[in-house]
């Protein structure tokens, strides 16, 4: 189509392509990953521009190839709707309540956070320190909450419509977000990370330092990633946060650096993109 009729080809991608952290996964046969390869190549070289959804993605695409120009590669991030935000935030007064949606499981690697949440709790028991999981929750999981002597504590929600998971999020006072311990894990931006943002809660995210989760995180001022086994720093975040709820259990973020990501905001950037020559 794009040589037939002279039609400017922008190739929307969005995620990687043969470093997928689940590819291997696929088990494709020697000949299927040749032909992958083949065509990931073909459409990074012979596009007009391609977007993508982190910075990390974008350098990950670039060394595929001499022929790609860096210029040709557009970050345009996953967004939130401004009208899913149009509900008031009412965090809890009697507690602490730190709220994880979507899927998870012990392959995210939060045993450390669990340990230290229940250290937190022994250290200040006049904060009350409750957990919220809206969503797939691995037996894995469920089983680390229980080891860590949290159970009592924890309240498993399973999936909910997409308005309702809105409402938990503005319900909550900080909220848990997770990267998968995978390989090229640096690039991985969680769709729900801008719909954390736009609920203005501290967030807890448990994943690679200096990664682009991290970046954006620290950009909107809502908190740095913590590694997976640095049980001292996430010990430390959670007591930060639980001095603050003594003073005032409402931790809302003032801060307005999240609405760059609105899709609306999103939307402008894509039209530049799509009206460039």
């Amino acid at each position: 189509m794009r040589r037939r009729y002279g039609l400017r080809w922008l190739a929307d991608l969005r995620d990687p392509w043969t470093d997928i952290y689940y590819y291997k996964e696929l088990n494709h046969l020697p000949p299927a990953r040749w032909l992958d390869a083949r065509y990931e190549r073909q459409v990074l070289e012979q596009a007009d521009a391609v977007l993508v959804t982190s910075p990390s993605t974008k350098r990950l695409f670039q060394h595929k190839s001499a022929r790609i120009a860096p210029e040709k590669i557009q970050v345009l991030p996953n967004g939130y709707d401004e009208a899913d935000f149009r509900q008031p935030s009412t965090p809890p007064q009697d507690a602490l309540l730190i709220t994880h949606t979507g899927t998870i499981s012990e392959t995210y690697h939060i045993e450390q956070l669990l340990a230290a949440g229940a250290e937190c709790a022994r250290r200040y028991p006049q904060v009350p320190l409750r957990l919220r999981f809206v969503g797939k929750v691995s037996n894995g999981l469920r089983q680390q909450v229980v080891a860590a002597g949290l159970r009592e504590q924890t309240e498993f929600i399973p999936f909910v419509p997409h308005d309702e998971s809105v409402g938990y999020l503005l319900r909550s006072t900080v909220l848990l977000m997770a990267i998968p311990d995978v390989a090229n894990n640096r690039g991985i931006l969680p769709g729900k990370v801008f719909e954390y943002l736009a609920a203005r809660k501290p967030i807890l995210c448990v994943g690679p330092s200096g990664s682009d989760a991290d970046t954006l995180l620290q950009e909107c001022g809502a908190g740095p990633a913590l590694p997976y086994t640095d049980y001292a720093a996430m010990l430390a975040r959670l007591e930060t946060l639980a001095a603050q709820w003594q003073r005032n259990p409402n931790l809302d973020l003032a801060g307005t650096g999240y609405t760059r990501y609105s899709r609306r905001a999103l939307t402008e950037q894509l039209a530049k993109v799509v009206a460039a020559k």
